[in-house]
């Protein structure tokens, strides 16, 4: 029960933190969202908890370490 609820408000902020960031515009030509690297050192569930295309406000489905989940991507310009 408590991993539910730490994921349902994990997803409230990243939907957030996503719509503050990004609102009013459109993500130049050249750039392009993309899973952010995983910290060395990382420990995550092993669970693939999306598939490509399965996330849902502009999240990405990315790899956490062991498992994939819908995460907010990185900003990769260039």
């Amino acid at each position: 029960m408590f991993t539910l609820a730490c994921r349902i408000i994990f997803s409230i902020v990243l939907i957030f933190d996503f719509n503050t960031e990004v609102s009013g515009g459109t993500v130049p030509s050249p750039c392009r969202m993309r899973c952010p690297p995983v910290p060395p050192g990382t420990i995550s569930h092993c669970a693939e908890l999306c598939t490509p295309g399965s996330c849902k406000y502009g999240l990405l489905c990315c790899s956490i370490g062991c498992g994939k989940d819908c995460i907010k991507g990185s900003l990769v310009c260039g």
